[in-house]
């Protein structure tokens, strides 16, 4: 539990809105250069999202997938889950780690509970790195079917996509809090 204080802390004291601007600058980055660029690159069936923009997939949906991207498509996919969905997750989380964490800190005063939530984006970057894990694991044994692999792909990827919406709640309430603060100038909760 000290860790996590420590952790959360150390957060509280980084985030500023500089570093906040870099980090949805790279998000940015990654959802209008990067990804855009890969998937054309993976060809397939262009009408269907990859299995990480999926909410939820079944073993056969996923190997119905990868099957239409054929092998060159299934190497572009390998690397993109490799490398370049191995960094955004990081992206994303300390993104949203700082936006939560600066909005936080203008709200509630130091030792509120609240101030603890900086941290629950970790919890989307985890899920996110298991199902690039179930998803390697796919395609470096396809086409024979990795039972396993699959299903550690798709319940990770349920659960990326159901912490992901109480991310966006936290931004929000620190969003509100702010305008709150401005508005009437003190903190929400002491």
């Amino acid at each position: 539990m000290r860790t996590f204080l420590q952790l959360s802390g150390w957060f509280y004291r980084q985030a500023t809105g500089r570093i906040v601007l870099f980090f949805l600058a790279l998000q940015i980055a990654f959802n209008v250069l990067v990804f855009p660029n890969l998937q054309a690159r993976m060809g397939g069936d262009t009408q269907a999202n990859p299995l990480d923009l999926r909410f939820g997939f079944t073993a056969e949906e996923a190997y119905a997938y990868l099957d239409s991207l054929g092998a060159e498509g299934r190497d572009v996919y390998q690397w993109t889950e490799q490398v370049a969905d191995g960094v955004y997750p990081i992206v994303y989380t300390l993104l949203l780690i700082f936006l939560i964490t600066y909005f936080f800190k203008k709200v509630f005063a130091e030792g509120s509970l609240w101030r603890r939530f900086n941290l629950l984006p970790f919890l989307v970057m985890l899920a996110d790195f298991l199902e690039n894990i179930g998803i390697v694991t796919m395609l470096n044994h396809f086409p024979e079917q990795a039972e396993g692999a699959a299903q550690l792909a798709a319940t990770a990827n349920l659960l990326k996509w159901s912490f992901f919406p109480i991310m966006i709640i936290l931004v929000l309430i620190g969003l509100g809090g702010v305008i709150y603060y401005k508005v009437s100038n003190r903190k929400i909760l002491a």
